[in-house]
């Protein structure tokens, strides 16, 4: 089950180490509710892992913005893929990103997610 898990990655994970999330979930009336502790585990273009002291359910749409030295960005929708427990009040959650969306679809969104990832894999490759 865990190989099913990792396969809907369809590029390569990178470790973030300067990655900033800011995770939300839409409340009752549309508006976004913050998840205000979250860190990123693992990211690549397909999806990412991230660590809250949230828990999330499975199909649950979230909205991510990703932030890594000048690269931005915004309004990421994802949805949660599985959410488990990971320690005391803290839980891992692995999120695919949606590319349905009109706003997902728009060219800069993939190429702003290449960066953010190219920058990761170069931080890797030579580390300081």
């Amino acid at each position: 089950m865990l190989e099913k898990q990792k396969t809907h990655y369809r590029y390569s994970r990178h470790l973030p180490s300067d990655l900033t999330i800011r995770v939300a979930r839409r409340g009752f009336i549309g508006l976004l509710i913050l998840s205000p502790n979250s860190a990123c585990v693992e990211f690549s273009l397909s999806g990412l892992k991230f660590r809250s002291d949230q828990s999330f359910k499975i199909n649950q749409k979230l909205v991510i913005d990703l932030c890594l030295h000048n690269i931005d960005a915004k309004e990421i929708n994802a949805v949660v893929l599985n959410c488990a427990p990971d320690g005391a009040n803290s839980f891992c959650t692995e999120v695919k990103f949606c590319f349905e969306s009109k706003h997902m679809r728009h060219k800069s969104v993939e190429q702003v997610l290449r960066m953010i990832e190219d920058k990761l894999r170069l931080a890797e490759q030579f580390p300081a």
